[in-house]
C-alpha cells in the first residue's frame, strides 16, 4: 500500500494516516531503549559494530505500561495512571479496571483496591467508602 509505513517491531503499529509509527495500546515509548538503539545504529553505520542486535534506526521501542497505569490508544504518548476508584494489577494493559462494590482506592495509580471496613460500603468504582448509617447497601 503506497504511503503506509511498515513499522519495525511487533508492538509498533502504523499511526493513523500512515505518517509514522507509534506504540500500540497498553505500551508507551521506551526512550532509554531508543537511545541505545540510536547509538547502536550510528555505530553500525560507522562500521564500528557487527550489527548484531542493532535495531532499525527508524524504530523506537515501546515498553508495556506499568502496573497501575494504562493506555487505550495508539501513539507516542505515555501511559496514564489509573484514576481513583480504578486499578490495574497487570502491565501492558489498555484500560484500568473499576473497583468492585465494597472496595475502593483513593489514590491514582493503584494496582489493587482496598476492602471497605466493617460498617462501611461503596458502589463500584469508588474512591472512598461511606459509613453505613443503618444497614449497609448491598451494592
Amino acid at each position: 500500500v503506497t504511503g503506509v509505513q511498515t513499522c519495525a517491531l511487533p508492538i509498533f503499529v502504523p499511526s493513523p494516516g500512515g505518517s509514522g509509527c507509534g506504540c500500540d495500546a497498553g505500551h508507551e515509548p521506551d526512550f532509554a531503549a531508543a537511545a541505545v538503539a540510536t547509538a547502536a545504529a550510528a555505530a553500525a553505520a560507522a562500521g564500528t559494530s557487527t550489527g548484531d542486535g542493532v535495531m532499525d534506526a527508524e524504530a523506537q521501542p515501546c515498553a508495556p505500561c506499568a502496573e497501575g497505569t494504562a493506555k487505550a490508544t495508539i501513539g507516542d504518548h505515555s501511559c496514564a495512571a489509573c484514576v481513583p476508584g480504578h486499578h490495574q494489577p497487570l502491565s501492558g494493559q489498555a484500560a484500568c479496571l473499576p473497583c468492585a462494590p465494597s472496595t475502593f482506592t483513593a489514590a491514582a495509580g493503584a494496582t489493587t483496591c482496598g476492602q471497605c471496613e466493617a460498617g462501611s460500603s461503596s458502589p463500584a468504582a469508588a474512591a472512598a467508602c461511606d459509613e453505613c448509617t443503618q444497614a449497609c447497601m448491598p451494592w
